[in-house]
């Protein structure tokens, strides 16, 4: 069994991002995102290797910048993204800084109407 003293806990909190309210904001001094380096099947995204440890990869992925997804706001449905996460440049942080939503857009709603029969020139119809 490990124990972990009450200033171990502190740095651990202090180090942990915090969301004020139901939105988060990834402007300065909002919380900071970064993805695993392995995926959930082990796989490095920086050089695509199972099990990596290589340091060049860790190195790599600490440098990395990380913003939360224009297109899908972090929510990652059927988006190009790495888990709601992109990697950006530095300089073009500011571009991704802006409140995020607490829950998805809503799903859109299709109305789909009736389509009149006719029959085609060729002997059945259409449907």
């Amino acid at each position: 069994m490990t124990f972990v003293t009450r200033g171990e806990v502190r740095m651990m909190q202090s180090a942990t991002p915090t969301m004020n309210g139901p939105l988060a904001s990834t402007l300065v001094g909002g919380p900071v995102f970064r993805p695993l380096r392995l995926n959930f099947a082990q796989v490095c995204y920086v050089c695509g290797n199972r099990w990596c440890a290589s340091p060049r990869c860790v190195a790599y992925h600490e440098a990395a910048t990380w913003a939360v997804c224009l297109d899908c706001d972090g929510f990652d449905d059927a988006c190009r993204c790495y888990g709601g996460l992109v990697e950006v440049e530095p300089e073009h942080m500011a571009a991704f800084c802006r409140s995020l939503p607490a829950t998805p857009p809503p799903e859109p709603v299709y109305r789909v109407t009736a389509r009149p029969v006719v029959d085609a020139p060729w002997g059945y119809a259409e449907g």
